[in-house]
């Protein structure tokens, strides 16, 4: 079984309703997604901030990111919601923002590069729009669950330098796009033909 097979399975089993708490577990799958990558695992830090016991997510991350991960040169966060449409916006835009500036502010004294990842099955408009309008201010890159576990997928055997390069190869194109409407069209289509 391939790692995307893999993770479209655990991802339908919260999509089914089929785990106690959907939203926790789409966090803690999201984090084991992560840790498939064994150099960013040996050489940087993967660090899951909700409640896991005996390999079981038990809550939500409490107030703040849902993962941290930290490169060598990199570091970024991982936001992740079930939420759609304009539900999605009303209730995760202004936390997201809220969290990746505090942590820019913690770290960028030991990063120059700090990134979100803001991930759901579907980025809503409403959203998409805000992280857009806001891209030279807070680097949030909306990303579709799909889309994510491929690049994921496609960086788990890379070093750490192939790793971040990527990473960030990703980010110059994304807050380089010109039109709103584009915006995760082109992530879909840059993580596509990405080889690594």
């Amino acid at each position: 079984m391939s790692l995307i097979e893999k993770y479209n399975t655990l991802y339908k089993k919260v999509f089914k309703n089929e785990v106690i708490d959907p939203s926790s577990y789409f966090e803690y799958y999201t984090y084991l997604l992560l840790m498939e990558n064994e150099a960013l695992q040996n050489e940087g830090v993967i660090k899951s901030n909700q409640k896991i016991v005996d390999s079981k997510p038990i809550s939500h991350a409490p107030a703040g990111p849902d993962i941290e991960v930290f490169g060598l040169n990199v570091a970024f966060i991982c936001e992740c919601s079930l939420k759609s449409g304009s539900m999605q916006f009303d209730d995760e835009h202004e936390s997201i923002s809220r969290h990746y500036e505090k942590f820019r502010e913690e770290n960028e004294s030991n990063y120059r590069d700090i990134l979100c990842f803001f991930i759901s099955p579907k980025i809503s408009f409403e959203i998409s729009e805000w992280f857009y309008y806001l891209r030279n201010e807070v680097k949030i890159i909306p990303i579709e669950l799909d889309t994510f576990n491929l690049l994921m997928s496609k960086l788990s055997n890379s070093n750490i330098d192939t790793y971040e390069n990527q990473i960030l190869k990703l980010s110059s194109i994304v807050f380089s796009i010109e039109k709103h409407q584009d915006w995760v069209k082109k992530i879909n289509k840059f993580v596509g033909k990405m080889t690594i």
